[in-house]
């Protein structure tokens, strides 16, 4: 069962915010209220592609850092 959930709540808008401002990006939109009227606009859809495919949408922003590619092996498994 699929559920529907908020994938980017007001702390990850934070998050969001202090990457960018991390990389010299300030952003234009401080409470994230542009950001907050275009997902309105997409995400039922996807949403909805995503029950369609079933598969779980990803967050946002990564819970963990990911490997670089010389950091694992093909005899590796990623864990």
């Amino acid at each position: 069962d699929f559920q529907r959930i908020d994938r980017l709540n007001a702390a990850d808008i934070k998050r969001l915010q202090a990457t960018l401002r991390a990389t010299g990006l300030e952003p234009a939109d401080p409470e994230g209220q542009r950001l907050a009227h275009f997902r309105r606009m997409y995400e039922p859809y996807v949403h909805a592609l995503a029950r369609y495919l079933q598969m779980d949408l990803p967050p946002w922003l990564p819970v963990s850092s990911p490997k670089d590619n010389w950091q694992t092996t093909a005899w590796e498994t990623d864990q």
